[in-house]
């Protein structure tokens, strides 16, 4: 398996929405959502499929996806805040 990729996820579909709606309520609603039409070439579903890494590496998803937006969030904060 060298040189292969392996995929990284929870192995669940999520939409654009609402993807932006769990960060929009982990920011406390400080943001809004605009929706525009697709365009040509937008994916409309994607799913990461983890059997690779389940497989080769003994890998499995440890975090949900909202708990790693929420401390990528947090992390991000921190970053900001030094000087």
């Amino acid at each position: 398996w060298v040189g292969q990729p392996i995929n990284i996820g929870i192995a669940e579909s999520i939409s654009i929405n609402e993807l932006a709606m769990t960060l929009v309520n982990l920011v406390h609603g400080k943001h809004r959502i605009h929706h525009l039409p697709s365009r040509f070439g937008d994916v409309e579903h994607s799913c990461a499929d983890n059997h690779k890494a389940r497989v080769q590496l003994g890998w499995s998803p440890q975090v949900t996806l909202r708990n790693g937006l929420k401390e990528l969030l947090d992390q991000v904060q921190i970053q900001i805040q030094r000087p």
